[in-house]
């Protein structure tokens, strides 16, 4: 009798170790990326705008916590964090926030003019001058127009 309490008390013992250790993951309760204040715009101006734009993002993904919505529609957390940070994401640039970007797209640079014209090269030969590279021609059609500073 004795024995079987000393296993009752260990199994339970290890049983409520490892639950501690266990976590189960939830609702976004916020959003999932880093967003800084837009030129011009002060904290408090931020805040404000973060604070509609994390209302928003819960509208989005189903305006109710996020349990609720993962057990009503049976999406994954993930994919609920990932719509809910795409829609703080859109809310907040759309109020002029800076909001991180893959990379870095440079246009002010002008084109390297040492590139070579692979096309007429064969292996082993050498194209004759690095003057002759002419840049292809522009897209056809009409350009879009410049983004406004609204």
């Amino acid at each position: 009798m004795k024995t079987n309490i000393l296993r009752l008390s260990t199994v339970l013992a290890s049983v409520m170790a490892l639950s501690a250790c266990t976590t189960f993951p939830t609702f976004p309760t916020g959003p999932g990326m880093l967003v800084l204040p837009g030129t011009g715009k002060n904290i408090d101006q931020f805040r404000l705008d973060e604070a509609d734009c994390r209302q928003y993002a819960t509208v989005q993904i189903g305006g109710k916590t996020a349990n609720e919505t993962a057990a009503n529609n049976e999406d994954s957390v993930i994919n609920l964090q990932m719509r809910y940070d795409f829609a703080y994401q859109q809310c907040m640039y759309a109020k002029g926030h800076r909001i991180p970007v893959m990379g870095r797209m440079d246009y002010s640079q002008k084109p390297d003019r040492n590139l070579k014209d692979v096309s007429s090269t064969t292996p082993g030969s050498s194209s004759s001058s690095n003057d002759d590279f002419t840049p292809p021609p522009p897209p056809s059609g009409t350009p879009p127009p410049p983004p406004s500073d609204d």
